[in-house]
């Protein structure tokens, strides 16, 4: 969504889905600069969509605005605004111009709740269709891993460390979605878990690469 730019008289702003994503979009959230008044910045999940834009005007208002997750949830988006809802009508992925990450462009109508009366606002406030771009969401994975490097036969300190090695070649491939792009692995802990009392689990870990 978007609306009316600083264009001067006779100029058109008619981007393609690339041009909105590869530059204004990526250079929005990369901080650099951008041609004055003609994306601007509205939190279009404030209010009603009509409350925001200029609902006498036909056309494409273009926007940036901010995700908000709902509550108690990581991944989850809240499209609530005013007296309704975005609803999702369809999602895709596109690759990026690197070739390696991913933008996202989904389609959304916004739908008044249900103690509200749908053809009254359709009369009066029109019918709103969003389109939205977004770049992939880098979600971040906790998980352990490890080999001990004494305890049991096949704890040797060779071992681990052919382990932590093949780990690493592991991450720098990539999924099998995503072959060739690393998945970026963060190292937060060492330790040796000798003061547990396991009967068939190691106790001793070292990290060797």
């Amino acid at each position: 969504m978007a609306e009316r730019s600083e264009l001067p008289c006779g100029y058109r702003f008619v981007p393609t889905d690339e041009e909105l994503v590869n530059f204004y979009l990526r250079r929005k959230v990369e901080k650099q600069p951008l041609p004055r008044g003609v994306v601007r910045t509205r939190d279009i999940y404030s209010k009603n969509p009509w409350e925001i834009f200029d609902k006498s005007c036909n056309g494409f208002f273009y926007v940036f605005t901010t995700l908000r997750k709902k509550q108690n949830s990581r991944t989850r988006f809240d499209r609530t605004a005013g007296s309704g809802t975005w609803k999702n009508r369809f999602s895709k992925s596109f690759p990026g111009d690197d070739g390696k990450s991913f933008w996202f462009k989904k389609d959304y109508v916004f739908e008044l709740n249900k103690n509200q009366s749908s053809a009254d606002s359709s009369i009066d406030n029109g019918h709103w269709i969003m389109q939205e771009f977004s770049l992939e969401d880098e979600g971040i994975v906790v998980s352990e891993s490890g080999w001990p490097s004494k305890g049991d036969d096949a704890g040797t300190l060779d071992n681990g460390g052919t382990y932590y090695k093949n780990s690493i070649n592991y991450v720098k491939q990539g999924t099998p979605k995503k072959s060739g792009q690393a998945i970026k692995t963060y190292l937060f802990g060492l330790f040796d878990e000798n003061l547990k009392e396991r009967s068939r689990i190691p106790t001793s870990w070292s990290l060797r690469g």
